[in-house]
Parts: C-alpha cells; sequence; structure tokens
C-alpha cells in the first residue's frame, strides 16, 4: 500500500538494487549505491491522472550489505533543495518534492523484504507536510558490480559483503548479484 495523505493506492511494483562504483570525489575508492523504485495504476484524484510513483536513485545508505537491511532502520538525506543531490521523488501529476525519508525494513525471505517507508511532500491540491507512507514487500534484484570478469567482480563485492551470499549472472557491463528466493 502507497498512502499520500488519505489517498491509499495498491502498490503492483516494488524492486530496489544496488550498484557498486567509482567514487567520483575519491580515487581508488569504491562505494555502493542504492535505486528504489514503487509504483501504483494510474488513478483519477482530484479531477487529474495521477501515477503513483516513488523513485530514487544513487542513495548512499550506511548499510552496504543487502543481506544486513534486515530489521534495519535508516533516515535518508532529502533531495530538495539540492536537486542534483541523490533523494526519493514522487510522481503523481508531476514530480513532487519529497523529504524526511525514514526507511524501515523488516524481516527478509529469500529476496523479498518487509518494507514501512515514511516521508513528507507536498501537492497543489493537498498542501505542504503531506504524509507519504508506504507499507508493503519489495524485491531485491540485484548488486551490480562493473568488472570485467566474474572472479574481479567477487573480490570487488567481497569488500562489501560475502559473494557466497549470492548468486552472478553477466549482466551488461559486469555482473548482477542476486538473493536467493524464497
Amino acid at each position: 500500500m502507497l498512502r499520500v495523505d488519505t489517498h491509499s493506492f495498491p502498490v503492483v511494483a516494488a524492486t530496489f538494487s544496488a550498484f557498486i562504483q567509482p567514487d567520483e570525489d575519491e580515487e581508488d575508492v569504491w562505494r555502493v549505491e542504492w535505486d528504489f523504485d514503487i509504483s501504483s495504476n494510474v488513478v483519477d484524484v482530484h479531477d487529474e491522472f495521477w501515477n503513483p510513483t516513488l523513485h530514487a536513485e544513487g542513495l548512499l545508505l550506511p548499510i552496504d550489505n543487502p543481506i544486513d537491511l534486515e530489521d534495519a532502520e535508516i533516515k535518508v538525506e532529502p533531495s530538495f533543495p539540492a536537486w542534483d543531490d541523490p533523494g526519493f521523488s514522487l510522481f503523481l501529476s508531476k514530480k513532487e518534492v519529497v523529504s524526511d525519508v525514514r526507511l524501515k525494513f523488516g524481516q527478509r525471505r529469500g529476496d523479498t523484504f518487509d518494507l514501512f517507508l515514511m516521508a513528507n511532500t507536498e501537492n497543489k491540491h493537498l498542501g505542504d507536510d503531506i504524509e507519504l507512507v508506504v507499507l508493503d514487500k519489495i524485491k531485491f534484484t540485484g548488486i551490480t558490480v562493473f568488472e570485467e570478469t566474474l572472479s574481479d567482480a567477487c573480490e570487488r563485492l567481497s569488500e562489501f559483503c560475502d559473494p557466497a551470499d549470492y548468486t552472478p549472472t553477466p549482466c551488461k557491463g559486469g555482473f548482477r548479484f542476486c538473493l536467493p528466493s524464497a
């Protein structure tokens, strides 16, 4: 369920993934960046077609190993006012500001986690400081490592987590390491 103020929408897709990337500010330093996508069906609200979609890319979280997200609570830095910084955005009928994002991951079952997300948003019909809530399951689709060989990818991944916990598959530019399904 995705709720904006008093309007609730069933979640039709909820996924997140990670990428091991070189740090832009420090040479020879790598970091884990996270992407999230949560979406619902298009609905008519206030004579507008809303397409409730919550998206984030390039998030830096204090936890690098996806397995360690189980039972973790994380406060995410907001994207506003620095729009070029990583953060969440909400699309209803247009892109809305999202702030004060808090993630609470619950139990993990294979590659799927329980997720409770709370945040604030604003909308021309609803006003400022509107509560945004997601309470649903979210699937981890893998952690991508951009290395040419599986051996190099496993070595890079081992800086953040145990490669033995994941199943590797080739992907464009490297390898994706996935958790087993429940």
